[in-house]
């Protein structure tokens, strides 16, 4: 036979400190950028290199986010899309969310379920950038993010692509 009344000052004090706390938090996230705009700059900073073999200067970013999804497979030039991957890297896993939209785990989980229903190959990852420029400046129809055009600059087997907005660009999921 509790008596009920007005809550005890305690949980009205903790209560208050829980919304102070997260209006701070809210304020700190406001000031320092949203994880939006890291990742967005994550993707200006990338840079995609191609086998020097493809003939294609520039493509859009949503005609690369389908080639990261695998679908658009091939280049113009009829050569089969090969998609390589940095992996392990906090940075190429923000370049890899900026360009796709998915998170790793959920990117990787994308694949799976491509690879299973038999609408693609999984798409080969690299421990070290070097592994990386090496084997795109070795495949036919290779393409990679890297971190900066630096990594390539004395690379004739890699081409860097230029990634552009297109006019009427709609997003496609």
């Amino acid at each position: 036979m509790g008596t009920s009344g007005p809550p005890p000052l305690v949980s009205l004090r903790d209560r208050f400190a829980g919304t102070a706390l997260r209006l701070i938090a809210g304020l700190l996230l406001a000031v320092s950028g949203s994880p939006a705009s890291t990742a967005e700059q994550s993707a200006q900073q990338a840079v995609i290199i191609v086998h020097h073999a493809i003939d294609t200067a520039r493509v859009t970013r949503r005609e690369l986010r389908r080639m990261y999804l695998g679908k658009r497979g091939h280049w113009d030039d009829d050569q089969r899309v090969v998609l390589a991957l940095h992996a392990d890297d906090p940075a190429a896993e923000a370049r890899l969310q900026a360009i796709v939209g998915k998170t790793p785990k959920q990117f990787a989980s994308y694949w799976r379920r491509r690879v299973f229903t038999g609408k693609g190959r999984m798409p080969r990852s690299f421990a070290s950038a070097a592994e990386l420029r090496a084997y795109v400046g070795a495949t036919p129809g290779a393409l990679a993010c890297i971190g900066s055009a630096e990594d390539v600059s004395d690379d004739a087997s890699v081409t860097v692509l230029a990634v552009g907005e297109a006019e009427n660009e709609e997003t496609e999921e």
